[in-house]
């Protein structure tokens, strides 16, 4: 894997809630996705946009609101990002952190797949 989760500090407490992740190689932190998951169930992801990170810069996912923002320095880069809730993601014990390498993925619209409305 070449991004690992380091730590969650301030669970239970949204705004200052975060999520830190340390890159072991360069790649592209929007190939990423940290799930909640309960038991095994998912309950709510965040995907990362694209960008480009390298070996030892640090990722902090903050759960709470904010812009998008890295810092660079001579000690090494620190990328923040938001998930923007209004609501703690580690608040409960039983919540476990699953970070997903989403190298190949397809989508398509509601639209595109003619799905029709429930009557």
């Amino acid at each position: 894997m070449k991004i690992r989760i380091k730590s969650i500090e301030h669970p239970g407490n949204y705004v200052s809630e975060l999520t830190v992740l340390e890159v072991l190689e360069d790649c592209d932190i929007g190939k990423f996705l940290l799930s909640k998951t309960d038991q095994g169930t998912v309950i709510q992801s965040f995907w990362f946009p694209d960008k480009r990170v390298q070996e030892g810069d640090m990722i902090i996912l903050h759960s709470g609101l904010g812009t998008n923002v890295s810092v660079h320095s001579q000690t090494g880069n620190v990328h923040h990002f938001f998930w923007n809730l209004r609501e703690s993601v580690w608040g409960q014990n039983k919540n476990t952190p699953v970070l997903i390498e989403a190298i190949n993925w397809n989508f398509q619209s509601i639209e595109a797949l003619n799905i029709s409305k429930a009557a």
